[in-house]
């Protein structure tokens, strides 16, 4: 992957135990925080299944994909992972990540 490409986090899980949606939201909203203050943050969207047994996305637009693996190393190595409710939320064997050049069409 290229350096200078922006790149989008593409994470599809599941939830582990019975979480609202609402406490998913609230517990992304905590991790957003952290996020936006890395580098290269562009921005966030999470897609939310009709039931919070299906399966949810979670979008993160990095400036590049060495931003992207940046704040991935800075959220294990500060301990956010542990306190934040939201890692706690999703069952582990669900999660699927991928890391993308996202290309603007339009």
């Amino acid at each position: 992957m290229t350096a200078d490409v922006p790149t989008m986090e593409m994470v599809r899980f599941r939830l582990a135990g019975s979480p609202t949606q609402q406490d998913v939201l609230d517990a992304a909203a905590e991790l957003e925080s952290f996020l936006k203050g890395r580098a290269g943050f562009l921005r966030r969207e999470l897609l939310v299944p009709d039931d919070t047994a299906g399966e949810w996305v979670d979008l993160v637009l990095w400036q590049s994909a060495d931003d992207a693996f940046a704040a991935a190393q800075e959220l294990e190595s500060s301990g956010k992972m542990t306190e934040c409710g939201f890692f706690q939320m999703i069952d582990p064997n669900s999660i699927v990540m991928q890391h993308l050049p996202a290309h603007a069409m339009g």
